[in-house]
């Protein structure tokens, strides 16, 4: 089932939309179709246009503090900042984003929850340790107490890690603090509500800045493509989730 997730989307992304149109073009002979097909693909790769749709998708609340959140029963920390790489003897686990784990231990270090969660994510084709385990030794070792830090079960996604923490926590351990990326925030928030835990949020890894923009914005570039890409991708997610 995690196959047909992470390969259903890609006949909605923008360059499969494009070639789509350039053969439509092409089949019917029409110049107009194709003239079209350049001009989303270029609109879908300039940094203007992905920064404004993306920065609609994450909008889950502006950046706060840790210091400002209410105290809770456990902080869950949502797997997704961590890849490996292989190395001459071994593999080697890198950094993709580090902000829901530091965020996370500032949660802990504010005294928000006496709990630390993190999720064992790991997908079929992922090689190495499950990613929660990678990251619990790391925050064991930058001073957390060993009893204080919990891992779930094996997961794929959020809806997996909704149900996981369901089963480490009592019943009465009911108040969390959500941590996880702006963009993947309303999703997973919802998941979560719907196993009955009271979410207070927390996000995170924002993507979209806050620099003015410039004239470079307005060239294509595949680092914007591949955001507005991302976008769809979380949205798709998001309308599943609503109507399964």
């Amino acid at each position: 089932m995690i196959y047909l997730h992470k390969i259903l989307p890609l006949l909605v992304m923008p360059i499969s939309i494009t070639i789509f149109l350039i053969l439509l073009g092409v089949i019917r002979k029409k110049m107009g179709y194709i003239g079209f097909a350049i001009l989303f693909l270029y609109g879908c790769s300039m940094p203007y246009m992905a920064d404004l749709f993306f920065g609609w998708v994450e909008k889950s609340g502006e950046r706060v503090s840790a210091v400002t959140l209410k105290k809770a029963d456990a902080i869950v920390v949502l797997s997704g900042m961590l890849h490996t790489v292989p190395g001459r003897d071994s593999l080697f686990t890198e950094w993709s984003d580090p902000d829901r784990f530091f965020a996370g231990l500032e949660c802990f270090r504010q005294k928000k929850a006496p709990l630390l969660i993190f999720t064992r994510g790991q997908m079929p084709w992922s090689t190495g340790e499950p990613e929660g385990e990678v990251l619990a030794r790391e925050a064991i070792a930058m001073g957390v107490p060993s009893q204080a830090v919990l891992l779930t079960d094996s997961v794929e996604n959020t809806a997996d890690e909704a149900k996981a923490v369901e089963k480490l926590l009592k019943r009465n351990q009911q108040r969390i603090i959500l941590v996880t990326s702006a963009f993947h925030m309303t999703r997973s928030k919802r998941l979560f509500q719907e196993n009955g835990f009271l979410v207070q949020p927390y996000a995170v890894d924002y993507k979209v800045g806050a620099d003015k923009n410039t004239f470079i914005d307005f060239l294509p570039t595949a680092e914007a493509l591949r955001k507005t890409e991302w976008g769809i991708r979380e949205l798709l997610g998001r309308l599943y989730y609503l109507v399964r």
